[in-house]
Formats: structure tokens, sequence, C-alpha cells
């Protein structure tokens, strides 16, 4: 399918890209009718380059480079930035269409109904868009389909007049009277208020005072309109303004507030720098309100992506119900604004269409598409032949985000004798974009494509953890071979049931325990082989604050010990040679008998008799090593920070410093690729990541418990 994109230089591209597949709690829309508006698009694509590489610049940025460096990570950030020099990103964020499939959870929708859809990562300029529940709203047949496409630009009028607490007979000024000032005008008479209407264009001045402003001010440069308000009010001022420009001075602040009655509402919609005059503020206590978008509900994942509800008694106006309440008015013949579309433009010629309305002229853009319902979605995309050799490795990575990005890829990329045969995203521009970084022979958006694809040698599975097993059995039900990246499972019965397919199909599987296959870890292994003495092992992970990881701590993350821990008990397993025996957990909280994972020392004991010291912390700094570990055996001490350096206490050498730090990841590859050619090599087992899985359960069990829990990883695997 066809999607609108911008590039880091602000130019418009229209690219082909795969189709949304169908998921829990989302529609599949054929789009009919798209909205450009003359404000955010616009402006985002004015300042997209200049805004870019001024955020490379910024002491935020320059400060997460620092950190990066202290870390070792520089290359991981060097390729994250040249990712986002090429990348193309979606643009629209109001449409009207046709729904063509259903998740398999939704009743609300069928196949078939006309729907108005919004939100910037959803209702996009493409062919055919996937919109969660709470962001699409049928559309009633008496309808005109083309304004219901203003349904976004509609709820943001109505939250602005709503956060301006309206009144019949109230005096409103609005300033702006772009597309959203000149909806807010024919939706603040609906209310029974007195318009004002200003403007620096005297076109859109008269089209307010045509649709509903009772008075109208071309405003000029360097001339006031305070006074010309006052007379209008018989000086009695406004009750509220509500501004709806891309930008504002002082000075027009000050005029503004100058024309309101005391304690009056200061609505600002949009998103820029504001500059108040506080002197006229605080005298006349007036009351600032900055208009968040299209009402309750924005910005809120649960909301958007996961479709919680907002009881009505608490929240009356999610900005769902502001898009149903904005459609009412349009199919009671209330509001109208068809008079706001300027022209209309096929998606292949958006070009002009952007041209068009950079250049001023006229209010909204409409782009149509093909209005044929019977389209069968193509949701994968060939962008170079196969390549079907002897000894090449061919990988498919699914799941793309930021690990398989600045990891795992780049190291795919470095390998000789592996190659990138496919991607997979459920985002179709997301998917597009990584395919064309990383040089993938096709990327899709049904993971059932790669399943079904003969020439995939390996699933790379890098998804969000609480996918993990499901995308892994079903790749071991398929008979593919899995490289999966940890957690291997959020609970036991995903581990129980991924255990038995992984058994069942008789395929390689291997888990992302990487840390054991850094070059520093290997030649400390190799130092300490011939001990005959148990190991004293202490493992830190140091990480910044834990708004840093907050998805860890959600649903999808799965919590930090099952994200982390497992590379803890990993690496120190392999070290000593044995199996864990028993594990006791501490917290933070533990008073409370609070669960809470992001502060835990964990202490377990081995076989033959070694114990190990496991700290996670999140009250740490970026500037100190992230990981830590010291080993303490027959009076001799090695001390590991970040896999970037070595000290070697009482022992032959002294230390071992590289570049930058070096987890393993690219070693942990290459042993995979020498396994699948049947050579001997060193690679994650079963065992290993079974162990590593029920351990991290097992100190969930001792932090609730409150006492030393046995490490019963065997029974699993008997």
């Amino acid at each position: 399918m066809k999607q609108l994109c911008r590039d880091t230089k602000g130019n418009i591209v229209i690219e082909e890209v795969p189709a949304p597949s169908v998921e829990k709690g989302k529609v599949i829309v054929k789009t009919l009718y798209s909205l450009i508006s003359t404000g955010t698009e616009i402006r985002t694509l004015n300042s997209t380059k200049q805004n870019y590489y001024k955020t490379l610049k910024s002491p935020k940025s320059l400060l997460r480079v620092a950190k990066k460096i202290a870390a070792g990570n520089l290359k991981s950030m060097v390729t994250n930035i040249k990712g986002k020099l090429e990348e193309l990103v979606p643009l629209g964020y109001s449409c009207v269409g046709t729904v063509m499939e259903k998740g398999s959870d939704v009743q609300e929708f069928s196949v078939g109904d006309i729907v108005a859809c919004m939100g910037p990562d959803y209702a996009m300029h493409a062919e055919i868009i996937a919109v969660p529940l709470n962001l699409a709203v049928k559309v009633q047949a008496s309808v005109d389909k083309k304004q219901a496409a203003f349904v976004t630009l509609g709820c943001i009028a109505m939250h602005a007049m709503r956060n301006a607490k309206v009144q019949l007979g109230d005096t409103v000024a609005v300033v702006g009277l772009g597309l959203i000032g000149q909806v807010l005008v024919r939706l603040l008479k609906l209310q029974g208020a007195h318009v004002i209407g200003l403007d620096v264009i005297p076109e859109r001045v008269v089209g307010a005072k045509k649709y509903g402003a009772e008075k109208t001010i071309l405003i000029k440069e360097n001339q006031g309109f305070a006074k010309e308000i006052a007379r209008a009010t018989e000086n009695r001022g406004c009750d509220a303004v509500i501004v709806c420009t891309s930008g504002g001075s002082q000075e027009l602040f000050e005029e503004l507030a100058m024309s309101c009655r005391d304690r009056a509402r200061f609505v600002l919609v949009g998103s820029f720098d504001v500059n108040l005059p506080y002197t006229v503020f605080y005298r006349k206590e007036l009351e600032f309100v900055i208009s968040r978008s299209t009402g309750p509900g924005r910005y809120d994942e649960a909301f958007e992506a996961k479709n919680m509800q907002y009881p009505r008694g608490f929240v009356p106006w999610t900005e769902k119900r502001n898009a149903e309440e904005f459609l009412e008015l349009i199919a009671t013949k209330k509001l109208n604004v068809a008079d706001l579309i300027a022209e209309e433009y096929p998606l292949d010629k958006a070009k002009q269409a952007y041209q068009q309305l950079q250049a001023k002229q006229g209010y909204g853009v409409l782009l149509t598409y093909e209005q044929e319902n019977k389209v069968t979605p193509k949701r994968k995309i060939e962008l170079s032949p196969a390549k079907i050799e002897k000894d090449i490795l061919n990988v498919a990575v699914a799941g793309l985000g930021m690990f398989a990005k600045n990891v795992q890829l780049p190291n795919i990329a470095q390998q000789k004798g592996i190659n990138l045969r496919a991607v997979y995203s459920s985002s179709p521009m997301q998917a597009k974009n990584i395919a064309k970084q990383f040089k993938a022979e096709y990327c899709a958006t049904d993971y059932q494509e790669l399943l079904k694809d003969p020439t995939i040698d390996l699933i790379i599975i890098t998804s969000k953890n609480n996918m993990h097993a499901a995308m892994a059995i079903q790749a071991a039900n398929a008979k593919k071979n899995v490289f999966l990246e940890k957690p291997m499972a959020l609970n036991e019965k995903e581990l129980k049931d991924m255990i038995y397919a992984i058994n069942k199909n008789n395929i390689f599987f291997t888990l992302g325990l990487n840390r054991r296959f850094s070059p520093i870890l290997q030649k400390v292994k190799e130092t300490i082989r011939n001990r005959s003495t148990p190991l004293m092992i202490t493992y830190r992970f140091n990480d910044e604050n834990k708004a840093e990881r907050a998805w860890v701590d959600t649903q999808e993350g799965g919590g930090r010990i099952l994200h982390l821990a497992n590379h803890m008990i990993d690496v120190c397993a392999w070290l000593v040679g044995a199996e864990p025996v028993t594990v006791t957990a501490q917290n933070l909280n533990a008073k409370e008998r609070n669960m809470d994972d992001s502060n835990v020392a964990m202490m377990t004991n081995f076989e033959d008799g070694s114990l190990a010291t496991m700290v996670y912390t999140s009250l740490g700094n970026a500037f100190m090593p992230r990981e830590r570990i010291e080993i303490y055996v027959e009076g001799k001490i090695i001390v590991i920070e970040n896999f970037q350096h070595a000290a070697f206490y009482g022992m032959n050498e002294s230390e071992i410093k590289l570049p930058e730090a070096d987890k393993g990841y690219s070693n942990q590859l290459k042993e995979i690729r020498r396994k699948m050619r049947g050579e001997e090599a060193e690679c994650i087992t079963l065992w290993d990541a079974v162990r590593s899985t029920v351990f991290c359960f097992r100190v969930m069990d001792s932090l609730k418990e409150k006492k030393p829990v046995r490490v019963n990883h065997m029974d699993y695997l008997q």
C-alpha cells in the first residue's frame, strides 16, 4: 500500500509499505479521505530539519552522548542517530474510511462500517490503517464522509471550548482563524456565545464573520486591538480568550490579556513557547489553561492503544466522546464544515496539496483514495531478490524496537555468512524503514509471512517481553529455529508450553544471554578454569533511575528481575560451572511487603559451595559503570567493569582494556552460525535458558515469602 511520509529534510515522500495486520482491540480501515491541516502538519514540515539538528546539539542530547560514552556504548548511539537521519516519518492524524477487518474481540464495529479515525500514530495518510477502538467512531449514513474526515480538528476545537468553560451569553475571542479556529467559531456559536474572531489573514477573518463571529478584527503589525475589543464588549472585556495560532509574541499576549475581564479564562491551543505578560495576568487574576489536543485520553497509552475506558461520571468528555458529539452535530445539520475544504487531491498528488497549504491558500485539503472496497491487503514488501547460498545463514528479525535497531541488527550487518532475509513489525512504516536501513530482502507486518518462508533458517525474536513466549511457540510449531531475546517467559505456563513446543518439534533454540560471550568474560573463565576451591562472586547492575526503564515495569515488560537478573545468574552459573541450589532475595520495601523489584539484593549458593550475591538497583548514576562483577578465588581478585575493563589482583595479568564495551552480542551470533552449520560451538542451551528463567521466578517467590527458595529448574526438564 502507499503511505505519505516526510524525510528529515522536510520533503514529502510517498512510500510503498506493507499493510498493517489485524490485532485484538483494533480495526483495519481502508481510507476514503484524510485531512491535511494548515497547522500541525505544515509547521512540522517547515521545521523538521532545523529542529532535528537543533535537538542533536541540545544540552539534554549532549548529556545523553556523554552517558553513552561513559557506558562504552558509542557505537550503538551512532547507529541510532544514523537511523534517525535516514528514516521516513508518517504524516496525518484525521481521516475517514471503511472497516475491512476487525480484531477477534471487537464487537463495536462490523466489516463495512464507515468510521472516522483520529490520532497521529493511527489515522495517517495511508491507503490502509490499523486503529484502536477508542480512536475510531462510527459514522452515520446521514453524515458527509468528507466532513467526517475533520474529526480530529473537531475534537481539538471542542476540547478547547470545554477548557474555556464557556456559558450561554459569554463573549469569547478566538485568535487564529485557521482550521481549528474556524471550527471553534461555529461550536461557540452553537454554545450561545458572542464570538470575536482575530487573524492576520483577511480571507480567514471574512470566513469567520460569515459563519458565526459577531465581530472580527484583522490584526495588523504594530497596531493594538484591545481598545477595539473594549468597544465591542462595552468595556466589559472578554469572558474567555482561546489562542489557536502556531506562535505568538509577548505583545500579542499582552493585548489579549488587556482585552479580558478580571478572572477570565485564557486558553492556549497548540504547542509553542509562551512568554506571558505576568503583570497583566496577575492584576486581572487570569486563569491560564493549556488545552491538550483532542481531550482526556490523549497521550494515555492505556486509553488510546489498549482501549481502557474512563468512567463517564468522572470524565464525561473523553476524546472519543468528543468525536461522537462532533459527528452528531454534523448528522443533525447543526454544524457544517464543508466550506473549509479548499481542494481535493488524490494521494499520488499529495506534494501539490502540501505546496498549496504552505503557500497559505485555503484552510484544509483532503487527500482522496481509491473508493473500491474490494482490496486485498499486501503485508509483505520485497526489496531485493533472495540470496540462497550454501554457507549463508538466512535470518529474520521479528520485533523492531530499540534493542533490535541499536544492537542486534547492526551485529547481523557486520557478520560474515549471515544474511538478513526479512524483518517484521506491526508498524508498516517502521518495517520499511528498518528494512531499508539494514538491507533486508523483504519486510512484513504479518508474522506468518516469516513462519511460512522456507528460506529462513533462523528467526530472531526481539519483540516486547510479553510477546516472547507466544511468538517463539508459533515459530517452533512452524519448525523454525529460534534465537529468542530474554526473558524466555513471563510466567510458569508460558515456560512449560515453550519447553513442550521446542522438544516436540526438535528445533534449535537459544536465548539472548550474551554476557558470557564477551571477550573479557571468556578470558576470565579461562583464567580461573584450574581452580580447586569455590568462588565468591558479586554482580551489580546500576541503573540511573526508574523512569529510564519504565516500560519494563508494565505487563509488557514483566518486571526488572525477569528482564535483567537472568543475565546475572547465567554469568555466575557459567563461571562457577555448577547449578544454583537456593536463592534468598530482599528488596528495599520489604517492611511494606511491596513487590517492587527495582532495588533488589539476591544471594544464591551453588552445588560446589560457591556463593554469588547479585544486586540490581535503580538508585545509581549513569557515569558509573552499569555492570560490575567481582570474583574472589584462592587469594586472587578479578574486577570487571561494563565488559570494557578488567583488573586482576594477585595474578600474572594486571588488566584488560577494550576501546568500548563488548557484551558479547557479536560473538554469540558467531557461535550460533557455527552451531547451525554443524560445527562445534558454545551456545545457550535449553537447559541454560530454563535455569535463568526459573531462577527469576524463584527470586520473586523469595521476595514474596521472605525466605530462601529452592531453585528447581531441573524439574522442568525431566
